[in-house]
């Protein structure tokens, strides 16, 4: 794991007690001393923080999904408090993203329970399976980009979301949004050089 990510490690593991998974976000909003409201937001807006003290989240998320909205949101304000000030405007919303994928799944945590069902480890934690898969890449472990099915695409570089221009990952996200021909993988691996270990298609 590089510096900016040992600082997600350690910025959020100052939050939450080290044997505290799944964190308790209500418990943690409340010491922030954060108010969190659930409302109509557009579908590709999961979550609006506004000042420092309130966080909204779209009414339409599933649980998991909600949660990790919320774990990103904090990131920003935290990033508006100064908590974070490696990171810049520009990469504030990949910053976020990183941040709420260790505050939910601690790669400490994680880095223990690596033989165990992927499934099974987002169900226990509430989050999406490909916040987990993001925190298994930080570690080094598997594919630098994998796509999920209908769960998506996490990459070693951008996380749950293109981030880098120029980024390999955007073109397996083109391809998933596509409709997938019989054997989804073999065109996959193929427009990418068929580097089995840069992807993983499950």
């Amino acid at each position: 794991m590089g510096t900016l990510g040992s600082r997600y490690v350690t910025i959020a593991g100052t939050l939450r007690p080290p044997e505290e998974v799944p964190v308790n976000l209500e418990r943690l909003c409340k010491n922030l001393g954060v108010a969190v409201r659930v409302g109509d937001l557009p579908a590709d807006t999961w979550g609006l923080t506004f000042l420092d003290t309130l966080v909204l989240i779209n009414q339409a998320l599933g649980d998991a999904d909600a949660r990790f909205a919320l774990a990103h949101e904090l990131g920003h304000l935290l990033c508006r408090r100064g908590a974070m000030p490696h990171v810049t405007a520009d990469a504030e919303e990949w910053a976020c993203d990183w941040f709420g994928a260790e505050l939910l799944v601690p790669t400490r945590w994680l880095a223990q329970r690596l033989a165990s069902d992927e499934r099974r480890l987002s169900r226990q934690l509430g989050v999406p399976h490909q916040v987990l898969i993001i925190q298994k890449m930080s570690l080094g472990i598997g594919p630098a980009i994998r796509h999920l099915g209908k769960g998506g695409t996490a990459c070693r570089s951008c996380g749950i979301r293109p981030h880098m221009t120029g980024c390999p990952c955007r073109r397996v996200r083109r391809l998933a949004q596509s409709a997938p021909p019989p054997d989804h993988s073999r065109v996959v691996a193929s427009t990418l050089g068929g580097a089995d270990d840069f992807l993983s298609v499950v």
